[in-house]
């Protein structure tokens, strides 16, 4: 078992606070890339509550948003051709 200091486990308790409820079935989660060449930008759908939780921890911020009972449902972001990289090398989607 791994011992957490008070500072990191401060900020686990924090980050599952702000953590959104997943509201898709596990069996109907998907995450969606586009990589438009035309535009430059690719576009990331979700509604797989993990990836919107990374996404948002990154800083990434969406550009529409989907809710169910008034809660996110799924989410899409547009992002720069040249921030690929730090998308798809981040682990947001494992």
């Amino acid at each position: 078992m791994v011992k957490m200091d008070s500072k990191a486990r401060a900020k686990a308790v924090e980050t599952r606070k702000q953590n959104l409820p997943q509201m898709s079935n596990p069996e109907e989660r998907e995450t969606v890339i586009v990589v438009d060449y035309h535009t430059g930008k690719i576009d990331v759908y979700s509604n797989n509550i993990t990836v919107i939780n990374r996404m948002t921890r990154k800083g990434y911020e969406h550009i529409e948003e989907q809710l169910l009972d008034k809660e996110v449902y799924s989410r899409r972001y547009e992002i720069d051709f040249e921030d690929m990289s730090k998308v798809i090398t981040s682990g947001l989607f494992k």
